[in-house]
């Protein structure tokens, strides 16, 4: 009996959560597909590239839109 790949779970080893597709990470941050190719041209975030697919780890795109991050200062 064949099994398409389409109905598979995805295999996620413990501690290492699965890479995010573009879509995936424009929800996870609540921005538009857009906005995140802008950062991958930018190079903003990090990203695997495979072939032509391009995704995400979380830790690190979070790790990197750190430095953007404005402390607020109290005069």
């Amino acid at each position: 009996m064949s099994v398409s790949k389409r109905f598979l779970p995805a295999v996620t080893v413990v501690g290492h959560p699965q890479p995010l597709t573009r879509s995936e990470l424009a929800s996870f941050l609540n921005v538009s597909v857009r906005t995140i190719d802008g950062y991958v041209l930018s190079r903003r975030i990090p990203y695997i590239r495979l072939g032509r697919l391009l995704r995400f780890r979380v830790q690190d795109v979070e790790r990197a839109l750190k430095r953007y991050t404005i402390e607020e200062v109290s005069i």
